[in-house]
């Protein structure tokens, strides 16, 4: 089956598709529209955490040659979804599967690096964790010389770590890219905050969003690292408490603030947080009240997580609008603002406790 190949939407040209789940309105509008959409007091939340070159060639010590797809960095210490031999230009189901890894045994990456599996996972011997005997300078030098961006069989060239990085990166914790925010530029958010909005930032290191092998695709997403500051936490807590919207850039995001939560209601400030949570419609919002993400197929697991802000038949109708206006899908594709009731505390305590 040859690679399925999607039109690439340039930052200056992405379309909105904007869904007022309260009024059951939805509109197509140039991106630039959001800043009229949100207004004084609203609070919106990016990830700011910069794309990994995380697709890295590697060789086994029996010579077999293997892909690894790398995430959740600690210094010396990676995990990684290994794929078998190919490229991105085949789609990941298509790919071969890779050998069996065991715990112990070692992995080359060029003639300078070497990593050791420290642990393989219950559910599926693609999962890896990884130990490179090398200082953590010598790793991240040789991630960045030999590694490229993780991408998909849709694309038809091979694209520059730039293409895949938003305006305001900051930390490489995102093992894709976080592309939720690709449109957001510098003036957009100077437009947002002379309307009021506050923008503030969170870190998380948003994971794969694919291996290629069924079973591991239904773990996904894994408990993804986050690092929420002091100042973020306070300006969501003042919105909920006055009960403004906040607007997630991106499912990583919606993933951290409502991971954060304590059992008062109050968004937490961490160093070293894990979001764990899997959001589907089962899940009871205490924080997200609206979600700027990309256009999603029903296949998708972040199409589930926004069951979590729409109706099923408002969903519905979204899907059907976007694929009627001809939205593109994938991270870089066209843009969908879902608005969901705002989320003030009072209302979360009664949702907790009543």
């Amino acid at each position: 089956m040859g690679a399925f190949v999607m039109n690439i939407v340039p930052r200056e040209q992405v379309r909105l598709l904007t869904v007022d789940s309260m009024r059951e309105t939805m509109a197509v509008t140039p991106f630039g529209a959001l800043a009229e959409t949100l207004g004084r007091g609203d609070v919106l939340v990016v990830n700011d955490a910069a794309t990994l070159p995380a697709s890295i060639a590697a060789t086994t010590g029996r010579g077999e040659s293997v892909e690894l797809r790398l995430f959740d960095p600690h210094d010396s210490e990676w995990s990684a979804i290994v794929l078998g031999p190919g490229d991105w230009r085949q789609r990941t189901e298509d790919r071969p599967p890779p050998p069996v890894l065991e715990a112990g045994s070692c992995l080359r990456i060029g003639s300078a690096l070497e990593a050791r599996i420290v642990g393989t996972s219950t559910e599926s011997s693609r999962l890896l964790r990884l130990h490179f005997e090398a200082p953590a300078e010598t790793v991240w030098r040789t991630v960045y010389q030999r590694g490229a961006p993780v991408q998909y069989a849709y694309r038809q060239h091979a694209e520059s770590l730039w293409a895949f990085q938003n305006v305001y990166a900051s930390r490489p914790w995102a093992a894709e890219h976080v592309s939720a925010g690709r449109a957001l530029t510098w003036q957009q958010v100077l437009a947002l905050r002379s309307r009021g909005v506050k923008v503030v930032a969170l870190t998380e290191g948003a994971g794969l969003s694919s291996s290629g092998h069924a079973p591991l695709d239904a773990l996904l997403p894994l408990p993804e690292r986050y690092e929420l500051p002091a100042l973020t936490a306070m300006v969501v807590n003042a919105a909920l408490a006055s009960a403004h919207r906040v607007v997630a850039v991106g499912t990583s995001v919606m993933r951290a603030l409502e991971s954060a939560v304590d059992s008062s209601g109050q968004v937490v400030a961490s160093n070293d947080g894990r979001a764990a949570l899997v959001i589907d419609g089962t899940h009871r919002r205490r924080v997200v009240s609206a979600l700027l993400t990309g256009i999603h197929s029903p296949q998708e697991s972040h199409y589930r997580l926004l069951e979590s802000l729409l109706r099923p038949g408002l969903l519905q109708a979204a899907s059907d609008v976007a694929r009627r206006e001809a939205l593109q899908e994938h991270e870089a594709g066209d843009a969908m603002l879902v608005l969901a009731p705002p989320i003030a505390t009072g209302e979360v305590f009664r949702a907790r406790w009543l």
